[in-house]
């Protein structure tokens, strides 16, 4: 049961994070009368999320398996993320986000 909940909240926060994602591709990034500098900031949030998605990632355990891509490799149904690549490196690539 507590695995279910944990599960159905990882879920949850996912499905926020794509949404807020797409909002700010959407609404900001795509948008063309927005400034060069308005749309740097709005490049730090969408990086910033891209981070939360890589946390979340990290915590999610695959549950639900794996379905296949387009590319014929293995994407986990809940976090997106594809089966045999290694996650450990992932917060040691990072640069600093430019303020």
């Amino acid at each position: 049961m507590r695995q279910e909940q944990t599960i159905k909240e990882l879920k949850k926060q996912l499905n926020t994070l794509f949404r807020s994602m797409d909002f700010v591709n959407d609404t900001f990034l795509e948008s063309e009368k927005i400034s060069k500098k308005e749309s740097q900031l709005f490049f730090n949030i969408y990086r910033q999320l891209g981070l939360a998605w890589e946390f979340l990632g990290l915590q999610c355990k695959h549950w639900d398996g794996y379905k296949k891509t387009r590319d014929n490799k293995e994407a986990c149904k809940i976090c997106g993320k594809i089966k045999g690549v290694d996650d450990a490196c992932v917060w040691k690539a990072r640069t600093p986000i430019a303020a």
